[in-house]
């Protein structure tokens, strides 16, 4: 006698439930022992389907709007100062480390000391990386080859200006927003 899909998915429900706590035991065994390439696969599997992963995370957060507002909203109110304290732990490591002072006019009040991208792009960078500060201040932590420096905000502006840095970004921003629009298109 052959299951209807219903009939299938009912008893694979069935088992799952009587066998949860051994399932359980199993995935943390498994993840364990194999979690750094699960990591590098999963990584893997992101960048070469890159627009599949992000549509099918961007179909979610619509269809999910309310309750991931809620989620986000109800973690912020545990964990805010948790969050801006590690910022503030990361920010003091990256000023530590690119000399706590503006490299072209020595200027040292950390409220106006800002990272800068030695050869530009920092634009770019901050958007593949998303909104995570703490991510981008890893990256310059991890950084050997000194691709970042630190200036005050006046020397960061006047050296994109100098290098028409402003000009670039934009044009760059408006080359991929296009392409999200046109993407975004199709689905409304």
């Amino acid at each position: 006698m052959t299951k209807t899909r219903e009939e299938k998915l009912e008893y694979s429900r069935k088992y799952y439930r009587e066998h949860r706590q051994a399932w359980i035991e199993y995935n943390r065994f498994y993840y364990g022992g194999h979690r750094q390439e699960i990591i590098e696969r999963n990584k893997k599997y992101s960048r070469e389907h890159l627009k599949e992963v992000a549509e099918r995370h961007r179909k979610y957060r619509r269809e999910h709007l309310k309750e991931a507002a809620g989620y986000s909203s109800i973690y912020l109110r545990g964990h805010r100062q948790d969050v801006i304290e590690r910022r503030q732990k990361y920010r003091r490591k990256v000023l530590e480390k690119l000399g706590g002072k503006c490299v072209r006019c020595g200027f040292s009040d950390v409220r106006a000391l800002q990272v800068d991208h030695v050869h530009g792009g920092g634009c770019m960078e901050l958007m593949e990386l998303g909104h995570g500060r703490s991510r981008f201040y890893k990256e310059v932590l991890a950084d050997s080859e000194g691709r970042y420096q630190l200036l005050c905000a006046n020397c960061n502006w006047i050296k994109r200006a100098e290098n028409n840095e402003v000009k670039l970004a934009i044009l760059k921003r408006r080359e991929i927003h296009k392409g999200d629009i046109q993407q975004l298109t199709k689905f409304f």
